[in-house]
């Protein structure tokens, strides 16, 4: 619904609704699974992002126009973390 919203508000309506029926008929599930991509829960992801000697954030506001997707931000190792540029 983010996408319809985003699109009724900038005028893209129609693209983006056949864009969404297109992706429905799509082989996009298993192209993602042939390609590898995950889709991981956030405590999951967390899991992941913790490697020893550093302690994932959430970046907020998201970067996505879906508000509701998790972003985070891991510092690489060994760097102290700073500010994350908006």
């Amino acid at each position: 619904m983010a996408l319809m919203k985003l699109a009724w508000n900038n005028g893209f309506v129609i693209p983006a609704f056949f864009g969404l029926v297109r992706t429905l008929f799509s082989n996009y599930r298993s192209l993602r699974t042939k390609l590898g991509l995950a889709h991981y829960t956030e405590p999951e992801i967390l899991a992941v992002l913790a490697a020893p000697g550093s302690t994932p954030s959430d970046v907020i506001p998201t970067s996505s126009t879906y508000q509701a997707r998790m972003t985070s931000f891991r510092p690489a190792a060994g760097l102290m973390p700073g500010p994350v540029a908006r």
